[in-house]
């Protein structure tokens, strides 16, 4: 099928999706790391390989119901290069930089299960440092340059387990056109630079990430691969003293890029925090036989966007809020769960049990018996923050702890 073609039907097909899903993806700004092993070859010609890392930066946002998300990348390795018709080169230097731009649905498909499909635009360049050498054969080495623009289509999964999430992904990357630059003028007589047209071409990468919270934001790593064929080049003309004596192509090429990388976003803001203001009695007059019950007591816990797992803030509340009723004796705790009013009334009205079920586990790992603890899930409704439907708003993603006690002699 013709990749244009294919191209179009994907962003029909994103266009087509359900806008009511629910977001796993993080927002937010995002730094990233990564070693690997890199190895380029040309079957018959050459190879290069040898290590690598990469830095970059990404920045995430929510537009029309879309995860819209640029990232930037910068690399470098120490390269072998090894051929047996012009000989062997150790140790130069590879340079690469890629940019992209993905647009991603987010899809709850099961409970605390999101599919994530993606596509978008990138560009990659690479360029080899080999230049002004000379082989252990004595052949001169040039410098290259390539560059690549492609579009990637894939999708991603996320399912958390205690207090990680797990988030595999696989892309496929079709080439939309490439172009290799030798620097050979000259080089052997050689009076221009050749230039070969990349046509066609296809990659693919996949990753096997773990999401953990931190106490500055979504720490995600774990072991990657990517591979990239690209087919035979166009025809090239060889000058010298002004005429064509030759002609010069890029054979098929395979690339290959496996290790370890690491990921750490910022996501939003914490909400500030909004005390619960406790009703007090209206001042009465003492009475020796009656002991007026003491007011109402409560405490609050945020919640991330579509998440019911509890942060490092969450427990330091859970557990003052433990203690408090412990020291009080307090009993009859009500936990109730609340969500914003992104979604349906359905799903967010099992995200707001799975919440407050949440603060009370934690509440009996506290010390508290676990039946003294009433929970209860009120979904989009009793917003903090009134808000229309589908608005993210992250002080309506919360959990009340109402701690009462007895009235008595």
């Amino acid at each position: 099928m013709n990749k244009y073609l294919v191209l179009m039907l994907s962003c029909a097909g994103a266009a087509l999706m359900s806008t009511t899903a629910h977001a796993q993806t993080d927002t937010g700004f995002s730094v990233d790391a990564e070693g690997y092993y890199y190895a380029f070859t040309q079957p018959g010609f050459d190879q290069s390989k040898g290590p690598y890392g990469r830095i970059g930066g990404s920045y995430t946002g929510n537009y029309l119901d879309t995860f819209w998300t640029a990232d930037v990348q910068l690399g470098g390795g120490v390269l072998n290069y090894t051929s047996g018709a012009s000989g062997n080169l150790d140790s130069y230097v590879n340079y690469s930089s890629e940019v992209r731009l993905i647009a991603t649905r987010d899809i709850q498909f099961v409970p605390d299960w999101t599919l994530s499909p993606f596509l978008g635009l990138g560009y990659r360049v690479g360029y080899d440092d080999s230049g002004g050498n000379t082989t252990t054969t004595g052949n001169p080495t040039v410098s290259r340059l390539t560059q690549y623009l492609y579009w990637p289509i894939g999708f991603g999964l996320s399912f958390p387990t205690g207090s990680m999430t797990f988030k595999p992904s696989f892309e496929y990357d079709f080439l939309i056109d490439g172009n290799v630059r030798a620097e050979t003028s000259g080089v052997a007589g050689i009076g221009d630079n050749l230039s070969n047209n990349l046509a066609h071409g296809s990659g693919y990468r996949i990753n096997f990430d773990t999401e953990v919270q931190t106490e500055t934001g979504k720490l995600s790593f774990g072991p990657f691969v990517r591979y990239w064929s690209v087919r035979v080049s166009d025809l090239a003309t060889i000058d010298s003293d002004g005429r064509a004596v030759a002609f010069a192509f890029e054979p098929i090429s395979h690339s290959w890029e496996a290790g370890f990388g690491a990921k750490l976003n910022f996501g939003e803001p914490p909400p500030a925090p909004v005390p619960v203001r406790a009703s007090l009695p209206l001042p009465q007059p003492p009475r020796p036989i009656y002991h007026a019950p003491e007011p109402l007591r409560a405490f609050q816990v945020f919640f991330d966007f579509n998440r019911s797992d509890l942060t490092g803030a969450a427990r330091q509340v859970i557990k003052a809020a433990a203690a408090e009723a412990q020291r009080g004796k307090f009993v009859h705790l009500v936990v109730t769960g609340h969500t914003d009013t992104v979604g349906s009334a359905q799903y967010n009205q099992g995200l707001s049990e799975r919440r407050a079920n949440a603060v009370k586990g934690e509440l009996v790992a506290d010390g508290l018996p676990g039946s003294e603890v009433t929970t209860l899930g009120v979904g989009k409704t009793d917003l903090l923050v009134p808000t229309a439907d589908g608005v993210r708003e992250a002080q309506n993603r919360r959990a009340t702890i109402e701690l009462g006690s007895n009235a008595g002699s």
